[in-house]
């Protein structure tokens, strides 16, 4: 049976939209200057997002890691145990600066990312209902910085999130 990768996605989309309101136990636009505007389900390191979307928090899936969890007559019946990796990214620009000594982009980032590691650390199963996703946890996230224009500067982050899944 093949690993349910677009709905493993879906989970993780539906779990930051659930918690982008301000009755959610924890607001995922908690601490930052705007509330997020887009939760996507996008490789945004291949297909650029349109303005309206910022601030926003995309997932994709990078790639995984196999062994053989169980010895099978064949490899079909095998089960398997793989190390699923996503990405996480969150994304804001602030196209003004009311403050020469201040960076309202990265300190909106930064809030940005630490919630979106809180919610995934309330939801290591990632509403999974297959069985298939045992547990997740964030590992690292890396900050970087591009310019579109003189004055509008744009804030990445990217979390990256290991799953364990055990399937056939």
């Amino acid at each position: 049976m093949a690993l349910p990768l677009n709905q493993i996605k879906e989970n993780i989309q539906t779990i930051f939209e659930t918690a982008n309101t301000t009755t959610a136990a924890f607001d995922l636009s908690t601490g930052m200057s705007q509330r997020v505007a887009k939760i996507l389900k996008l490789n945004v390191t291949r297909m650029p997002v349109q303005a309206s979307y910022y601030p926003f928090v995309s997932v994709f899936y990078e790639g995984k890691s196999i062994e053989t969890a169980t010895i099978a007559q064949t490899q079909q019946a095998g089960r398997r145990r793989a190390a699923l990796t996503f990405n996480i990214v969150g994304a804001v620009f602030v196209d003004t600066f009311g403050v020469p000594d201040e960076d309202p982009a990265d300190e909106d980032l930064e809030n940005l990312m630490e919630n979106v590691e809180e919610i995934l650390r309330s939801n290591t199963k990632l509403n999974d209902t297959s069985g298939s996703v045992i547990w997740s946890v964030p590992t690292e996230v890396e900050y970087a910085t591009g310019e579109l224009e003189e004055e509008t500067i744009v804030r990445v982050g990217t979390l990256t999130l290991e799953a364990t899944v055990f399937y056939t």
